[in-house]
């Protein structure tokens, strides 16, 4: 994954670190972490709580400061962050983000439509499409019913608001999405539909993704490339097919066996489930 010859990266992270202190004592989060996102081969990044995953995610995104290294997107250095009105219109195109509890990261006083509507005020559709026809085709793509669209996200579902929250993130026209955790607060059945929305966005839109995930069933669906991490540090990195299967890190192999779920041990139930959830 870091073989000079390969194409131009999507992601590059190069020995970043993210040191916290509080009350005097020093957390590192981030532990001089490296890896690329390749062109066509999306990215998972795996590990328990307080592995840092969260914190290098939220600061690809430049939602956090680095202490140290640099973060590339499409070769463009983002590890400062954005100052002006259009330099950060500039990175939202090139970045968005899904997060874990689409109830909080939604105005519980706006519809879906009023949603969208308001991302498209900063960021108009091409082609001559109006506001509104793009409201129209976003909701038809996550699969918002015509009633769904007039509603607030507490008369929806979790896994309705995540659909909203998706059609937003696409409503930009990203290059990349990032899904933080995207499907982990959903029940089973539901998290299948999700990752097959998800998987048929790709298909259509062409928009990368760069997961972030404790749920090795999930990862193992979406992504193409993993990159495992433990106390903040780089521990393990490959096709997510070999990573999974063979691990050769202990901490891997750890990971790998304290997850018993049925999605992991039997490859395909997740699509399975979609169909009669």
């Amino acid at each position: 994954m870091t073989d000079a010859s390969t194409p131009e990266s999507l992601i590059e992270v190069s020995d970043v670190s993210r040191i916290f202190t509080r009350r005097g004592v020093q957390t590192r989060a981030v532990d001089g972490a490296s890896f690329r996102m390749l062109p066509e081969r999306d990215l998972g990044i795996v590990g328990e709580s307080g592995s840092g995953k969260t914190t290098l995610a939220r600061i690809i995104m430049g939602l956090e400061s680095v202490t140290t290294g640099t973060v590339r997107v499409l070769g463009r250095d983002v590890t400062k962050p954005a100052t002006t009105r259009r330099a950060r219109r500039d990175r939202a195109r090139l970045m968005q983000m899904v997060f874990q509890d689409p109830y909080g990261s939604l105005d519980p006083r706006a519809t879906v439509r009023e949603c969208l509507d308001e991302v498209l005020r900063l960021h108009p559709p091409g082609n001559g499409m109006t506001r509104s026809a793009r409201i129209e085709q976003l909701c038809d793509l996550v699969g918002l019913s015509a009633a769904q669209r007039e509603r607030t996200p507490r008369e929806l579902s979790g896994g309705q608001c995540q659909r909203v929250a998706i059609a937003r993130a696409i409503a930009v026209e990203p290059r990349i999405i990032i899904l933080d955790e995207a499907v982990a607060a959903l029940d089973i059945s539901i998290q299948a539909q999700i990752l097959n929305l998800l998987a048929d966005l790709r298909t259509e839109l062409g928009t990368a993704y760069l997961l972030i995930s404790h749920d090795l069933a999930v990862v193992r669906q979406l992504t193409e490339d993993a990159v495992v991490l433990h106390h903040g540090r780089v521990v393990e990195s490959g096709a997510t097919d070999r990573v999974l299967r063979d691990p050769r890190d202990p901490y891997t192999q750890r990971l790998k066996a304290s997850i018993p779920s049925p999605a992991w041990r039997q490859p395909g139930v997740l699509e399975q489930l979609s169909s009669t959830g």
